[in-house]
């Protein structure tokens, strides 16, 4: 899709990792909360679905900069990830830029853990990024948790 309208894609967890590697774990716990606490990918979808939206709600401030800074400049951009929190694309200023009905959002819902599953091993082949044939359903239910989060939101948002 990018492509097709020649704008820039970047990946929140993009972000998440350079926060991660420039902020200590003493300044920003929960940025590097999965890295330090390998059990959390065993937790229960509930857990798992807070801690994400906690994530995502600490990488708040850095992502209105990024987004200050496209609409000072005029070039558009894509956001895409896990940790896309719905109330940033309905903020009515950035960094003090208005929005002015440029921001807005699109979240993909897919409500069937197994196809969440599926896409997960798809994505993250065995060997590569943590990837492994074990992804459970619990990891895929979360996602579907979180998108249902996310389903709730108004404003400039749209759900496919």
């Amino acid at each position: 899709m990018p492509s097709i309208f020649s704008v820039g894609i970047t990946e929140i967890d993009d972000f998440q990792v350079i926060l991660e590697r420039m902020i200590t774990p003493e300044q920003q716990p929960i940025l590097h909360y999965w890295r330090t606490h390998p059990e959390a990918g065993g937790w229960s979808t509930e857990k798992i679905v807070e801690l994400t939206i906690e994530v995502g709600q600490t990488m708040v401030s850095a992502l209105e900069a990024v987004i200050a800074n496209h609409l000072e400049s005029n070039i558009a951009l894509v956001l895409e990830g896990d940790y896309l929190i719905p109330s940033l694309a309905t903020q009515m200023l950035f960094a003090g830029i208005p929005n002015q009905g440029r921001v807005q959002a699109v979240f993909l819902y897919e409500d069937d853990a197994a196809q969440l599953r599926e896409n997960f091993l798809r994505r993250e082949p065995v060997g590569c990024m943590g990837g492994s044939q074990t992804i459970g359903t619990d990891r895929a239910a979360s996602s579907s948790v979180v998108g249902g989060f996310r389903a709730d939101v108004g404003g400039d948002c749209y759900i496919i």
